[in-house]
């Protein structure tokens, strides 16, 4: 598969949790996203992503990508622009 082309009808029609795998192999391998903590939610007519991205860029590559993945469903990106330093952030109790 290309950077990020449509998924195959045997795909797109397959069990939900095939379809959410093959979904965040995709994302964690593009160079755009490399992003495998997201939460992805299939329904029949849209996908919803909800997760913590570092950058904008990555945001819009989500939608990008899912919207080339799965051009018959609406996308919903609910991703949350964080930080890695705030991420992980480990708080030391004394």
């Amino acid at each position: 598969m290309g950077r990020s082309d449509k998924l195959p009808e045997a795909d797109r029609v397959a069990a939900p949790e095939y379809v959410v795998a093959r979904i965040r192999e995709i994302l964690a391998k593009d160079p755009r996203v490399g992003e495998i903590e997201l939460s992805i939610d299939l329904a029949e007519t849209h996908v919803v992503v909800t997760g913590n991205v570092e950058t904008g860029q990555q945001r819009d590559a989500i939608s990008t990508i899912l919207h080339e993945l799965l051009p018959d469903r609406d996308v919903e990106n609910h991703t949350v622009l964080t930080s890695r330093r705030e991420t992980d952030h480990v708080e030391r109790v004394d």
